[in-house]
């Protein structure tokens, strides 16, 4: 059970518009990890992967999306039914008009784990009977698993790195374009023992939702302003190397506070002499990778997430497979690798004026 939306298309660009109103959706090839959950009995980290071919890239590379639910109930043990696919799967159109049987069980009457019919001899040979069987085991031993970290995001798989890097997720709503393209990390020293990693972040376009009629000439003062339609937000990880103090984030200008996906014009925390200090409140499968939400449409971020509903795209530093480019360049680098066309014109004023000279 998801939040219903619709795409529509305003010229050439296309637009999700989130509606009140739920419908089920179906997720197909996804991984389940249990965990435990702040808010209720167990949280389940759901994921789903992709393999596409990246023009950016020049290589083939592996989207993660993921989407993380609390759960209070189970029903009865998985049951076999008749089920037919939601309309909103265009991918699997032939499949909407039929009717087959499935394995299936439901989480507090709003969500479900299912598989097809595998013709087994007992349905407790099924993924879903070994998914389901792990939540009970869980739960009945859910007294010793409150000792792990509730937040620390779970993952199925295995790394080694070490750098303390960030896991940064956004809404996986792809009709808006605004995906992470490259993050990079810069480590600097600050003065009174700090040191800190100055994370930028290249996202394909800025592309406006409350204020979408101004896109296309939002796009063209950006152009004009920065030689660039791309947008670029940075935000600091402070480590403090006395050991007094725990890590924490600054967003200048870039914080979300509580606002979520439909907003465009979010820019909390004022530039200051003092910046805001965000605690740390997540982080990836240990404690070497924060985690950040890009909570807005502008590209507004913050230490939690403000879109819950909906389902990110999961970008991990350490991934060979890494939709994302991860360098080590610096704010002030990234930024001089674009020249606005003001300063291009300045720059071919100057070089007639020197040729001018040396005739």
């Amino acid at each position: 059970m998801g939040t219903e939306y619709e795409v529509r298309k305003v010229g050439n660009h296309k637009f999700v518009e989130l509606k009140n109103a739920e419908r089920i959706f179906d997720w197909d090839n996804c991984t389940v990890q249990i965990a435990p959950s702040p808010l209720k009995k167990l949280r389940l980290y759901i994921r789903g992967y992709a393999n596409r071919y990246s023009d950016y890239h020049k290589k083939i590379v592996k989207p993660t999306y993921m989407l993380s639910v609390d759960i209070d109930s189970i029903t009865p043990p998985p049951n076999e039914e008749e089920y037919q696919i939601g309309v909103e799967r265009e991918d699997l159109k032939s499949l909407q008009h039929k009717r087959y049987r499935r394995y299936v069980f439901g989480l507090d009457n709003r969500y479900w784990i299912w598989e097809w019919n595998k013709n087994y001899a007992d349905i407790k040979q099924s993924k879903v009977y070994s998914i389901y069987s792990q939540m009970i085991e869980y739960l009945d031993n859910l007294s010793q698993k409150m000792v792990q970290n509730p937040n620390v995001i779970s993952a199925l798989f295995q790394h080694t790195d070490k750098d303390l890097l960030p896991t940064i997720y956004q809404p996986a709503i792809d009709q808006l374009k605004n995906f992470v393209r490259e993050i990079h990390c810069f480590e600097t020293f600050g003065d009174s023992n700090l040191t800190f990693i100055e994370v930028s972040i290249l996202f394909n376009n800025e592309q406006l939702r409350r204020h979408k009629i101004l896109n296309r000439f939002y796009e063209k003062l950006r152009l004009f302003l920065y030689g660039r339609v791309i947008d670029i937000e940075s935000f600091r990880i402070y480590l403090d190397t006395t050991e007094t103090d725990k890590p924490y984030f600054t967003f200048e200008k870039i914080y979300s506070a509580n606002h979520g996906i439909e907003e465009d014009t979010i820019h909390e925390d004022s530039m200051s002499t003092v910046p805001i200090r965000r605690e740390i409140s997540n982080y990836f499968a240990d404690m070497f990778h924060p985690v950040v939400f890009i909570n807005t449409s502008n590209h507004a971020m913050a230490e939690k997430d403000n879109n819950e509903i909906l389902w990110k795209w999961e970008y991990r530093p350490f991934d060979e497979k890494s939709p994302v480019l991860f360098g080590n360049k610096s704010r002030k680098e990234i930024d001089s690798q674009f020249m606005p066309p003001v300063a291009k014109f300045m720059r071919w004023i100057l070089g007639c004026i020197d040729r001018f000279n040396n005739t």
